[in-house]
C-alpha cells in the first residue's frame, strides 16, 4: 500500500472512531481560528489570462497587477478588491470593488462602475446570517475554516475520501465536500498542522479550478500565510487563467473601529437595495434619493401632496372654498332640524 494512501486511511477512521466534532483536520482549524481573532492581510495579485492563436497567429497573453486588502474581525469582514476581471482576446478590464459586512448589513461598492456604466454603483444586502463580503477561500479555510455563513463549505463538513497526494514530498491527505453541482477537495498537510496545501472545484466532473497554498514557519501562528497560486483550465489549452498571490503583510489580533466595516456610498452614483428592491441615487450629502429603474426620483405621495399645494394659490383657493361649503351646509341643516 502506498504511503499517502496508509496515512489517508488512518485519517479516515479517525474521523469515523471520533465522529465529526473530533475531525483532526477540523480541530486544527478551530485552533487557528482561536488563535486569529481578528487578521489583516494585505497581497499583491499577478494575473496572467493566456489566449492561444488561431489560423497561425501567435498566442496572446494579457497581465495585470493588483495590490489588494482583507480585514477579518469575528464575522465582521472588508474587502479592498483591485484585482480586474477577465475581459475579451486575452486583455483585462479594471473592477475596483469594496465589500464590508459589519455583522448587520453587507454592502458592495464598484467604485469604476459595471458594464457600460462609468459612475459607481453600491449594492446593500441587508442579512445577518450570510456574509456577503466573502474573503478569498484560501484565507478562508486558513482563519475562519470553521465559521458558517461565509459561503464556502466548513471543514468540519468535508468528509475524508481515504485518497491522497504527495505533495513537497510529504503524504497529504484529501478531503472533499459534494454539493448538487460543485465538488470541493482539500488536502491538508499532517507534516505542517493539518494546514491545507491544495483545494480544487470541480463542476460536471471537471475540475475548474486549482489552488496550491504556500507557507512559512511563524513564532506567532506555527505556520503563516505567504501566497498562493490559482489556476484556471481554458477549453482550447491546458492553463487559461493563472493568478499568482503574495502576501505583503499579515497581522493578528489588531484592534479595528467600527467605521472599518461600515461602507458609505460617493455622492453622484446609484445604488440598489436587494432585499427592499429599490433603487436610489445618492446626494451631494451623501443621502440615499429613492428613484426608480428609469432614474426618476420617487417622491413619497404624502410629500408629492404638500408640495403640490402649497405655494399653488389657485389650489389653496379652492380647498379653502370647499372647507367653507361644507361648513355652510353642515349650518342650514341644522336651522332646518330646529324648524
Amino acid at each position: 500500500m502506498p504511503r499517502f494512501a496508509f496515512v489517508a486511511l488512518l485519517f479516515l477512521a479517525v474521523s469515523i472512531v471520533l465522529g465529526d466534532e473530533s475531525d483532526p483536520a477540523a480541530m486544527a482549524a478551530k485552533e487557528r481560528q482561536d488563535r486569529a481573532r481578528s487578521v489583516l492581510i494585505e497581497y499583491r495579485q499577478v494575473s496572467r489570462l493566456f489566449t492561444p492563436g488561431k489560423e497561425g497567429q501567435k498566442a496572446k497573453e494579457g497581465k495585470a497587477t493588483a495590490d489588494n486588502r482583507i480585514i477579518l474581525d469575528g464575522r465582521r469582514v472588508r474587502i479592498e478588491d483591485n484585482n480586474p476581471s477577465r475581459g475579451m482576446f486575452g486583455s483585462f478590464s479594471p473592477l475596483n470593488r469594496l465589500d464590508t459586512h459589519d455583522g448587520d448589513e453587507g454592502r458592495t461598492l464598484y467604485l469604476s462602475g459595471r458594464g457600460q456604466s462609468k459612475s459607481s454603483q453600491g449594492l446593500i444586502y441587508s442579512t445577518t446570517d450570510t456574509i456577503t463580503a466573502k474573503p478569498v477561500d484560501c484565507i478562508f479555510v486558513v482563519f475562519r475554516g470553521l465559521e458558517s455563513g461565509f459561503g464556502y463549505p466548513t471543514l468540519a463538513m468535508v468528509k475524508p475520501t481515504g485518497r491522497g497526494e504527495s505533495i513537497e514530498k510529504v503524504e497529504c491527505p484529501e478531503f472533499e465536500h459534494v454539493a448538487p453541482a460543485r465538488v470541493t477537495r482539500y488536502w491538508v498537510d499532517p507534516a505542517k498542522g493539518l494546514i491545507v496545501r491544495k483545494i480544487q472545484i470541480e463542476e460536471r466532473g471537471k475540475a475548474t479550478r486549482t489552488s496550491h497554498v504556500n507557507y512559512r514557519q511563524d513564532a506567532s501562528m506555527a505556520w503563516a500565510l505567504i501566497g498562493w497560486r490559482n489556476e484556471y483550465p481554458s477549453p482550447e489549452g491546458p492553463v487559461g487563467l493563472i493568478e499568482e498571490c503574495t502576501v505583503t503583510k499579515l497581522e493578528l489580533n489588531d484592534a479595528f473601529d467600527d467605521e472599518t466595516f461600515r461602507l458609505a456610498f460617493p455622492p453622484g452614483g446609484r445604488v440598489a437595495n436587494r432585499g427592499a428592491k429599490k433603487y436610489f441615487q445618492v446626494t451631494d450629502s451623501g443621502e440615499l434619493q429613492e428613484i426608480d429603474e428609469e432614474g426618476n426620483i420617487v417622491v413619497p405621495w404624502t410629500t408629492a401632496v404638500k408640495d403640490w399645494t402649497i405655494g399653488n394659490p389657485i389650489v389653496v383657493a379652492g380647498i379653502a372654498i370647499g372647507v367653507l361649503a361644507v361648513l355652510g351646509l353642515v349650518i342650514v341643516r341644522r336651522r332646518k332640524r330646529r324648524t
